[in-house]
């Protein structure tokens, strides 16, 4: 497996990253989009009913479609856009091809949608739109659009205010990993589940490439100085992740205090553990078999 590149780091950052709009790009919305945004909406929720009727996702325990497919549903729409634009066939489409054509930003981007939900969706220029707007109250419209700032979507851009809106979310209690010390530079969030079922965050692209962009700085800062730096599990939720992480991983029953914490990051970094995608594959595919 090849080494990564900072370059490479940084475009996997930005790839789903909400950007800041400015008067060009308000302008061309103005333009092309919003005299168009009855059509477009008409568009949007035409492709979103089409990739619902070839979507087929297996069956989970306590997920029924839409409910939590909003990256599945925005991944497959947007793929449907991408076709649509190639060769549009309507006014909305021919709308927003002609706004990309002229230098507006058209993207799938993901954040906190008003403080309560982790959410994907997509932005072009000044416009919020989202295709799955259904993914977590199935009563509400398939699709809404509209102005960026009326849609109070703002960026995850460091692990405390992805721990903060991971606590609404899912209900849960946000812990810093000290106890699976090796994992922390990637994964410095365990969030404790009402069920009592634990998982190592954030798998999530956007934060977790950002850290690596930053040398494992914004993991650091959360362990060692954020919110909630100083909980500590108990003994039953210490026992809980002990049973889930069984035998073949380095779990420390008493957290690592700051200086032993911060020694691990220092390693991490002397060792360029950020570039090297054979050992970071090791540290996913061990939280992935932990979170299961």
């Amino acid at each position: 497996m090849p080494n990564l590149t900072l370059e490479f780091l940084t475009q996997q950052a930005e790839q789903e990253s909400i950007y800041p709009v400015d008067d060009q790009q308000r302008e061309l919305c103005q333009r092309w989009l919003w005299p168009n945004v009855e059509a477009l909406n008409e568009d949007f929720l035409r492709l979103r009913l089409e990739f619902d009727r070839s979507f087929a996702p297996a069956p989970q325990p306590g997920r029924n479609y839409p409910i939590g497919y909003c990256r599945e549903i925005s991944i497959g729409v947007f793929n449907l856009l991408q076709k649509a634009i190639a060769a549009p066939q309507t006014s909305g489409i021919s709308a927003l091809r002609n706004f990309c054509a002229v230098g507006g930003r058209f993207k799938r981007v993901w954040g906190d949608l008003r403080q309560s939900y982790f959410q994907n969706a997509f932005q072009a220029g000044d416009m919020y739109i989202d295709v799955a707007n259904d993914s977590v109250v199935i009563t509400k419209p398939k699709v809404e659009v509209l102005p960026f700032e009326k849609a109070f979507f703002f960026p995850l851009n460091d692990f405390e205010s992805y721990a903060r809106l991971a606590e609404t979310y899912w209900k849960g209690q946000v812990y810093p990993n000290r106890y699976l010390p090796h994992l922390a530079p990637v994964f410095p969030i365990l969030l404790v589940y009402p069920n009592g079922h634990i998982k190592l965050h954030s798998q999530y692209q956007a934060p977790l490439y950002l850290n690596l962009v930053h040398d494992f700085s914004l993991a650091e800062h959360f362990l060692l100085c954020g919110e909630g730096s100083k909980r500590k599990l108990t003994l039953q939720q210490l026992a809980q992740l002990e049973r889930q992480v069984g035998t073949n991983a380095e779990l420390q029953f008493a957290p690592l205090n700051d200086d032993a914490l911060a020694g691990i990051f220092n390693n991490a970094r002397n060792t360029g553990l950020r570039l090297d995608a054979t050992r970071l594959q090791v540290l996913l595919d061990q939280t992935v078999r932990i979170n299961q």
